[in-house]
């Protein structure tokens, strides 16, 4: 297995508290940093799995978990992980626009 590092935002949730510390990690997040950058909430990834995609939709499904918490956008750290991101963002779109709706 290799180690994945990659950031997903997300917004619902008013304020960086004790409390959504404790639900981000209760819900599978504890290879995660929160933390809020340029007023977005983030969590910061190093997750092992057998690929990128499989990191990535593992955190998504963990951050699910948390009441409120919608998933706004995926960023990678490596190029490499590009081309996956630029899917994943485009089917959160999709998805945000389908709620929307």
């Amino acid at each position: 297995m290799k180690t994945h590092r990659f950031i997903i935002y997300f917004s619902g949730c008013n304020e960086l508290s004790s409390e959504l510390a404790n639900a981000v990690y209760e819900a599978g997040c504890d290879d995660g940093s929160l933390s809020l950058s340029e007023f977005r909430f983030r969590v910061c990834f190093d997750r092992e799995a057998e690929s990128f995609a499989d990191a990535v939709f593992s955190a998504f499904r963990d951050l699910k978990k948390v009441p409120r918490l919608q998933v706004t956008e995926i960023e990678a750290e490596s190029e490499e992980d590009m081309h996956d991101v630029g899917l994943m963002n485009r089917m959160l779109k999709i998805q945000q626009e389908a709620s929307a709706v």
